[in-house]
Order: C-alpha cells, then structure tokens, then sequence
C-alpha cells in the first residue's frame, strides 16, 4: 500500500513474503532516511553514521567505525568508566530518595552519559 503522509511517502508492506523481498534484495533502496533541515544542520551535513544517505561515505564511516570506535577492545577499555558512572549516578539517586526528593531521571541520565562521552574522548 503506497501512504502519503504530508509530503513523504511511505509503502506500507502487510505479507511476510513481500517484506522479505524489500528487506533483503531492495534493502538499498529503502534504507536511507528522508534528509530533513534540521538533520542536515545536527548530523555535520547529513554525513554522520546515523543520518547520512546509504552510500560509499556511509560504508566508509561504518567501516571506520567498527574498526576503532566499537572494537571490542575499545569497548572493553572503557567499562571502567561506564561501571564508574553508573556506580555515581545510582549513589546520586540514593541521596535524593533518602532526602524524599524526586529525581529527574532525564537529566541526570543525560549528565552522566555526557561524562562517560567526555572521559573516552579524552583517551
């Protein structure tokens, strides 16, 4: 079924057989996300791994990506900080129930994200 919502359109796939077809031989076709404004002016032009279009930049980043950034020693060499982090942001936690304060999970999360993000890229 071909959808229009606003000025996108979608394809709507209701057999089994149909989307295997689309998931597997027409995967290219399909995978890249509509380029938006905002995107482009977040994403470094739409030229980051999660936003840019299916293309040979995209397969280099990705490339890059698993070979240094997601390595499995990369990854490895930084749970000391993630352990560090969470160990923090449970014990800040802890303070404000004992305080019978409410706790906005949202930043707080977001604040130790940020450190963990700020400590590897030191690294």
């Amino acid at each position: 079924m071909d959808l229009k919502l606003g000025q996108v359109p979608h394809i709507v796939v209701s057999s089994a057989d149909m989307a295997s077809e689309i998931l597997k031989s027409q995967d290219s076709v399909f995978c890249s996300r509509c380029q938006l404004a905002a995107l482009r002016r977040f994403s470094y032009g739409g030229q980051d791994i999660a936003f840019s279009p299916f293309d040979d930049q995209w397969k280099r980043v990705r490339r890059l990506c698993n070979a240094e950034v997601f390595s499995f020693a990369k990854v490895q060499s930084f749970g000391a900080i993630r352990r560090d982090e969470v160990n923090a942001l449970v014990n800040s936690i802890t303070r404000a129930c004992s305080r019978e304060e409410a706790v906005n999970l949202r930043s707080q999360g977001g604040i130790h994200t940020k450190r963990i993000d700020t400590t590897a890229s030191s690294y």
